[in-house]
């Protein structure tokens, strides 16, 4: 008599299986999004940074520079879950 199919011993070792490469990948997963959210924040304030010296090299100030969307806090990444958030704080407008 042949049978066709797993047996349930079967099923239940592959189900193992899975479950603890998913436990093995996961985290490295977890800190591959990590590593790149923070790419993408440290890109973001390079490109904060140049606007900000642009704005002070036209206007002589960074008094009233703001970021992007016109406030002075932005979340990032811009969509999905917010990681970090960057805060434009000016402290003086004698600043250079």
């Amino acid at each position: 008599m042949s049978y066709k199919g797993f047996t349930l011993i079967e099923m239940l070792v592959s189900v193992a299986i899975i479950g603890i490469i998913a436990a093995v990948v996961y985290p490295s997963y977890q800190n591959y999004v990590k590593k790149t959210n923070r790419v993408d924040v440290q890109t973001e304030m390079l490109l904060i940074y140049r606007d900000l010296e642009n704005y002070k090299s036209a206007k002589g100030t960074y008094a009233n520079a703001k970021l992007k969307n016109g406030t002075f806090t932005e979340s990032y990444p811009l969509t999905g879950t917010a990681q970090y958030t960057i805060k434009l704080d000016i402290a003086s407008n004698n600043s250079s």
